[in-house]
């Protein structure tokens, strides 16, 4: 069934929109030079954020920066936009050669090399992003560390709730 939750994600994506309800809840969580850098991003982006944040917050997480975290996570892919194809090929080409897209992704972001390159760079460049717009330390380290093994990660205490941040964006 995995190839029904990626169409569903897909098609989700290719349909995003942000109500004025859930632009609220941002600019509620968000102090005023982060949430632009959360509006840089693109539908997609924010609609996947924003269901982030509601399952982390229907667990009961209350955690400022691990609510901010889930609303910021991919902020770096602004950077580099790609496009719902691109990032398709991205997921399928993972898929069948693990590790494939950081290897790719190390490249010169040019051509159908780009969206390899966005995959792998967005958590860092997000990081940075976060840490000029005032951003956390501890927020700046989840945006960082969202896609790597939370095994290497210390101290503890950010690897739970990078272990939380991950779950629920792998749901979302």
């Amino acid at each position: 069934m995995q190839w029904l939750y990626r169409t569903r994600q897909f098609l989700r994506s290719v349909t995003a929109r942000v109500d004025p309800a859930q632009r609220e809840r941002v600019e509620t969580l968000l102090p005023v030079r982060l949430s632009a850098l959360f509006y840089r991003m693109d539908a997609r982006d924010q609609a996947h954020s924003l269901r982030v944040l509601r399952e982390l917050q229907g667990r009961g997480v209350q955690d400022i920066d691990l609510l901010r975290a889930a609303l910021l996570h991919d902020v770096g892919k602004s950077r580099c936009p790609i496009s719902p194809f691109e990032r398709a090929l991205v997921v399928l080409a993972n898929r069948a050669v693990p590790g494939l897209v950081i290897r790719l992704g190390q490249r010169p972001a040019r051509g159908p090399l780009r969206a390899f390159v966005a995959a792998a760079g967005h958590p860092a460049w997000g990081a940075a992003m976060v840490e000029a717009a005032g951003g956390s330390e501890r927020l700046a380290a989840l945006v960082r560390f969202h896609q790597e093994s939370p095994e290497s990660i210390e101290p503890e205490a950010i690897r739970q709730l990078l272990l939380e941040l991950q779950r629920a964006d792998n749901r979302n």
